[in-house]
């Protein structure tokens, strides 16, 4: 055993303040530490309470305590040593003198090891706290931090003429404080997740500028100098969302590793200045994400994201899909080059892309679409609007097999939301007539389907919800009903135009409407005619009669030719310059007698009539069209 005294000298200076007994001299002090002293320990008691005997291995026999003979020397009992504090607390034991030779190796090693571990917590906090002080000491001098919000907010504040000419399609470049103020900013997002920016603008209150700065660097309009997009966005707009996942059993079997960025790109997006969104390549590959995801989701229900690893529930992909095309709606030229497929992100196929969002199951996020395609339908005379919708119309007749979903309980089935499919309706109504050769329709844009057959595909895949059915069949029968009416205003140029695209559409809504019935429910037999006209009757009603045509082309000719009125059976119903709102009782009265003046009086009524029959027929459209 070694003792207190020949302890290191950094151990004795750990305990100089506690006090030691002194020893008289030398001779003293080695009697008292020699080697057979220390080995023996203190005596055992024995039998006799008188008397003690040695301990073994002595030589001296029992002594009386009286000393009538010396016995071995015992080890005198000094002071024991002050314990620690923490261990005075553990064991609960008063404060002593300290005593070398009560010394205890064990109590010594659990001391030393609690102090070791003690510095170690201690060491590592304190360097947890350091390395927290440095980033936030680092991001409190960041350049996003040091920019004043009204520097990066002029930085991305164009001028009058500025967005006069960017809304215009043409080029505009920024000022060269406006791009270093951006490039600053983008410089120091460089590190940073989409994530760690969104909460960055958040804290410092410039997500609008950050969003607008990247509109502007965005777009290929806008001439920003060397400035490009932080990797950690571009990456985001120009490669696929998703990844195949690797094959293990109950794993998800495709991941969209940065799922979280895609929301926090678009919630960052959407503080951002609309305006600035005319075309940009920010809102062309939030399009293109947006459909992979939604590819994904119609491949599989087993999706996962790795930041952090989970696996996606529907609710949540939808969300953000939503999210992605609202923010994007706005752009009506990006919208425009996703349906035609031009300008498009590497990754982006059209048809596929285009096909997974409108057949996505959006439960209740329809309206993300139908903001996405609306203005379409607004915006009818504009040649944007054009080409959109007719890109559209085609993907969906050229298409329409891909919009049936096999269930294994009910058969075949309509892949498009109900909701969605009226949207699509809703959208392409004014353009339905141009479809079938009208060029009456402002827009240049669009061509004509290729025949009755084609048109009808078209239709069955909207028809087959049926308030998306009910939507075209009575935008059919007033595009009749119109081009009835032009006919008799105009009866002479041409003669047969008018009356051919009045039986392009007819067909079409009968044969669509049988179609859709056939296709998607679940019916093993061709659906009759009869079934078929109750059905188209049921959406217009009395229009379903055929006759309005008549009706139509009367009113009409009220114009062209006042002298109608006179026609004796015809006075008690029309009166000259006035559009009447004639009885469906008048009908029949009316067309016999409007047919037999016609005819009478050199109007071509059996041409267009020839026109109508003309335009039933199957086969191959002609180039025909009406005014």
């Amino acid at each position: 055993m070694v003792s207190r005294i020949d302890a290191p000298a950094a151990d004795r200076s750990r305990n100089s303040d506690v006090h030691v007994a002194p020893v008289s001299d030398e001779t003293d002090v080695a009697r008292h530490l020699s080697a057979p002293a220390l080995e023996a320990g203190p005596p055992v008691p024995s039998a006799d309470p008188g008397t003690t005997e040695p301990p073994v291995g002595t030589a001296a026999g029992p002594t009386t305590t009286s000393g009538a003979a010396p016995g071995p020397l015992r080890t005198p009992r000094l002071p024991r040593p002050a314990a620690p504090r923490i261990l005075r607390r553990l064991r609960r034991e008063p404060t002593d003198a300290y005593n070398p030779l009560d010394y205890d190796p064990r109590i010594d090693s659990r001391e030393r090891e609690r102090v070791r571990i003690r510095r170690i917590a201690i060491v590592t906090v304190s360097a947890l706290v350091l390395m927290g002080l440095a980033i936030v000491g680092a991001r409190s001098t960041s350049p996003l931090d040091r920019l004043d919000l009204s520097d990066l907010r002029a930085a991305t504040t164009l001028t009058t003429e500025q967005g006069r000419d960017l809304r215009a399609g043409l080029p505009i470049t920024l000022a060269a404080d406006q791009t270093e103020h951006i490039a600053l900013a983008f410089q120091d997002m460089a590190a940073l997740s989409v994530e760690q920016i969104a909460a960055v603008g958040d804290r410092t209150g410039t997500t609008p500028a950050i969003a607008d700065a990247i509109q502007l660097v965005g777009h290929p309009m806008v001439d920003t100098g060397d400035t490009r997009l932080p990797a950690t966005i571009d990456d985001l707009l120009t490669a696929s969302a998703t990844v195949p996942a690797v094959p293990a059993p109950g794993l998800p079997s495709i991941d969209i590793p940065r799922f979280d960025d895609y929301g926090a790109l678009a919630a960052i997006l959407a503080r951002g200045t609309t305006g600035l969104r005319t075309g940009t390549d920010v809102d062309r590959g939030l399009i293109a994400g947006a459909a992979s995801i939604a590819l994904a989701a119609a491949a599989t229900t087993e999706l996962g994201s790795d930041t952090p690893y989970r696996r996606l529930l529907p609710a949540e992909v939808t969300g953000t899909i939503g999210a992605m095309l609202d923010v994007t709606s706005d752009d009506l030229t990006a919208v425009h080059d996703a349906v035609v497929g031009t300008n498009m992100p590497a990754f982006y196929e059209r048809d596929a892309s285009m096909l997974a969002l409108l057949s996505h199951d959006w439960a209740d996020r329809h309206d993300s679409m139908r903001n996405l395609i609306g203005w379409v339908g607004g915006d009818y005379r504009t040649p944007l609007a054009g080409q959109t919708a007719n890109a559209l119309a085609h993907l969906i007749a050229d298409r329409h097999d891909a919009f049936v979903r096999f269930r294994p309980d009910a058969g075949p089935t309509a892949a498009l939301d109900p909701r969605v499919a009226r949207s699509v309706a809703e959208t392409l109504r004014p353009y339905l007539s141009a479809l079938a050769g009208d060029r009456r329709t402002p827009t240049s844009d669009i061509v004509m389907f290729t025949g009755s057959e084609q048109y009808a595909n078209f239709l069955a895949v909207l028809g087959a919800q049926p308030d998306a059915r009910r939507v075209l069949n009575n935008a059919l029968i007033d595009a009749t009903e119109s081009l009835a009416g032009d006919f008799g205003t105009n009866p002479y140029t041409p003669v047969t135009a008018n009356g051919t695209i009045i039986g392009r559409l007819t067909t079409a809504m009968y044969r669509g409407t049988q179609l859709a019935a056939e296709r998607y429910d679940g019916r093993d037999e061709p659906v009759s005619f009869d079934d078929v006209a109750a059905l188209v009757e049921s959406d217009i009603g009395q229009r379903a009669s055929g006759r309005t045509a008549d009706l139509f082309i009367a009113q009409g000719l009220l114009y062209s030719r006042p002298e109608l009125a006179l026609e004796p059976t015809l006075a008690a119903h029309l009166r000259p310059g006035q559009r009447n709102q004639l009885s469906w009782e008048q009908v029949d009265v009316i067309g016999f007698a409007m047919q037999r003046w016609a005819r009478a009086n050199g109007v071509p009524f059996d041409q267009f009539t020839a026109g109508i029959v003309d335009g039933r027929q199957p086969g191959l459209w002609s180039s025909t069209g009406g005014r």
